[in-house]
């Protein structure tokens, strides 16, 4: 079969291959469900494994492998696994929904909060499946950071923060990786989205914490402003507050009112926004910027909030602050992804588990090699805890390609983060990959393992060093 995009040589202008590779992924991502299927029969037992991911034809895009750079690695682009549990039940949720929207929770550092990159992904995502929601919003002005890429936000009041770049954070955290705390009888936050949400009824939940009194909360959007009246939240728990309207505007307004004034202390953590009574799939951005893998095992509230959003798919998606400043894997980074793996799975032992990988990138004019190290690492990892991988370093090119993304304005002048053009093109690759992997194991329910090209399956762990880094051998 051939391989999902052919890797090429030619020199087209920057702003064509950025168009022309966005262009050509959403194609591939709605012809990924035709050609997954169209492979061999199922196959049993232990000859089953799969050497090689279920690919595209050249000829659902013709004009997409003349323009897709030729540092990306498209035949990588595979979420792998080594054990059918790391995907059986997400493939099963992700053919057969139902009623009840397929959730993923996609943790992370600055690559993930800024937005684009979960961004492309979820609209490729329900693109497909069908909309169940904007997810996990934080009024992220209040903790005095960037947004997310298609909102902005206000407040009012006088608030204090705590967020898991902090080690451990200054108050304590739940999965959105913020938390703002206010004292003050009456507060608000405002969300101003630069984009219409989707048509329809919306569910608005709140997740928050009330210590001493309970308090009034006024959600405003548009001509609703439904109010409630929230208990005070038991001793090492969070509360949800919802809210249901049949319309949500551009901007949505939470208004916070002690009900016994001086007598409380109220934090919030975040608001989901999901469409009322609709299946389809929720995509919940939870990066925070500057995190390290650890700050999951930070999140004091991470139990509770995890346990609530009741996700299919977790993506760990962490490792350039574990290595950007010292260029080296610690000692004891790999008990840490262990560590936030068994904590997924003490709440939600249903979850897959995505792990992922970090590019080539240069920190103050010098080569950050621990990239290769640490994918090798989590590769290992993957294979035996039984999670997925998607290996984005050896995808995007491997050592020594960062500059080649620059001079594509694929990727900043610091050398670690991406343009918008860059963390789309990156959030399409993933989203394609996923629903072939997907595709893949239903179309194949007696396939043990997926691998990408190049690397032996009979070999979990694997290694990136064997051969050039990027190429298939």
């Amino acid at each position: 079969m051939s391989t999902l995009l052919r890797r090429h040589s030619p020199t087209p202008t920057r702003t064509a291959v950025r168009l022309a590779a966005l262009a050509a992924l959403t194609l591939l991502a709605a012809a990924a469900t035709p050609a997954a299927r169209s492979g061999t029969p199922p196959l049993r037992g232990p000859e089953s494994i799969e050497p090689i991911a279920p690919q595209i034809p050249i000829t659902a895009a013709p004009i997409a492998e003349q323009f897709v750079p030729s540092f990306i690695n498209v035949g990588a682009n595979v979420v792998e696994f080594h054990d059918r549990t790391a995907i059986a039940r997400l493939a099963a949720r992700w053919a057969h929904p139902g009623d009840v929207p397929v959730v993923i929770a996609h943790f992370g550092d600055s690559h993930v909060q800024k937005g684009y990159l979960p961004e492309a992904v979820r609209l490729a995502l329900q693109q497909r499946e069908g909309s169940g929601g904007r997810g996990m919003v934080f009024p992220y002005a209040i903790a005095k950071t960037y947004s997310q890429n298609d909102f902005d936000s206000t407040f009012t009041g006088t608030w204090k923060t705590g967020n898991s770049i902090q080690q451990p954070p200054r108050l304590p955290v739940g999965v959105s990786g913020f938390d703002a705390m206010t004292t003050d009888p009456s507060v608000s936050v405002a969300l101003a989205f630069k984009r219409p949400l989707d048509p329809g009824g919306k569910r608005i939940r709140v997740f928050y914490r009330a210590v001493g009194e309970p308090y009034r909360l006024t959600l405003r959007s548009g001509p609703a402003a439904p109010t409630r009246v929230v208990p005070a939240t038991a001793d090492g728990d969070t509360g949800v507050a919802e809210f249901d309207i049949d319309q949500a505007s551009d901007t949505i307004e939470l208004d916070i009112d002690q009900t016994l004034p001086g007598a409380g202390t109220f934090e919030l953590h975040g608001i989901s926004i999901l469409n009322a009574g609709a299946s389809g799939l929720v995509y919940h951005n939870l990066g925070v910027g500057g995190a390290v893998f650890d700050a999951v095992n930070e999140q004091a509230w991470f139990a509770p909030e995890l346990r609530d959003i009741h996700p299919d798919l977790v993506i760990l998606d962490y490792g350039t602050n574990d290595i950007v400043f010292k260029n080296a894997v610690a000692p004891d980074f790999e008990s840490q992804v262990r560590l936030a793996i068994s904590r997924v799975r003490a709440v939600a032992p249903r979850a897959a588990i995505l792990l992922t990988s970090t590019q080539d990138m240069t920190f103050r004019g010098h080569d950050i090699t621990a990239t290769a190290e640490l994918s090798a690492v989590l590769r290992r990892i993957a294979g035996d805890a039984g999670c997925l991988y998607w290996d984005w370093y050896r995808i995007s090119g491997g050592a020594g390609t960062m500059p080649e993304w620059r001079a594509d304005e694929l990727a900043g002048k610091d050398g670690i983060h991406l343009t918008r053009a860059g963390y789309q093109l990156k959030g399409r690759l993933l989203a394609t990959a996923l629903e072939q992997a997907l595709d893949y194991a239903a179309a194949h329910p007696y396939a043990n393992a997926l691998a990408a090209p190049g690397m032996p399956v009979n070999d979990p762990i694997g290694d990136l060093l064997r051969g050039p880094v990027g190429q298939t051998p």
